[in-house]
């Protein structure tokens, strides 16, 4: 499935559906589980995994969270990645982001959150088509809201951020790391 012939609801509907069933071993909703134990029977054209690829199409140089940012009238983190990618000149790509507890599970968004995935996991997703052969993305940067965490109790929550780029083939370009951070509600 290419990611220019989908929506980006559908894409963070696809990767947050594929990211939960594949990566964590709890907290699967039914259809979640169906999915799991029967592949074949979705909509989904082909298998892939999230391991890293034999050849690395991509390579990470870092990444940066940045705290106590309010865009646009809301409170949040922005996630700046800096990155090269290679071979896939006008090919659509993501930077795919998701959340997870201190307990590795992934963290519930808070409902109507732009970042909840359609089994109410939160999630990021910025989509990039590289312009040349390799093109080196100094700081693409993807805003994570306050409120998409609004499903966790009031307190402290420490929780990682972990990425991945993804071409339009849902290959796995380059793992992209896990983040720690301390949330505040």
């Amino acid at each position: 499935m290419k990611i220019s012939s989908i929506s980006q609801t559908q894409l963070i509907s696809w990767i947050g559906t594929f990211l939960l069933v594949t990566s964590l071993p709890t907290g699967l909703t039914a259809a979640d589980r169906r999915f799991r134990d029967n592949p074949s029977s979705t909509a989904f054209a082909a298998p892939f995994t999230l391991s890293a690829p034999a050849v690395p199409a991509a390579t990470v140089q870092g990444v940066t969270l940045e705290h106590h940012l309010r865009i646009n009238r809301q409170n949040g983190m922005m996630i700046h990645a800096h990155f090269t990618v290679t071979d896939r000149v006008n090919i659509k790509c993501a930077l795919v982001a998701y959340f997870l507890d201190t307990d590795k599970q992934q963290v519930k968004a808070a409902p109507g959150s732009p970042n909840r995935s359609p089994s109410g996991y939160a999630m990021v997703v910025t989509n990039f088509a590289p312009g040349y052969p390799t093109t080196e993305y100094k700081d693409l940067q993807m805003f994570v809201a306050t409120s998409t965490f609004h499903a966790l109790a009031k307190g402290t929550h420490e929780m990682k951020a972990v990425l991945y780029l993804m071409d339009d083939q849902a290959a796995t370009l380059a793992f992209g790391g896990e983040y720690s951070f301390t949330l505040t509600l």
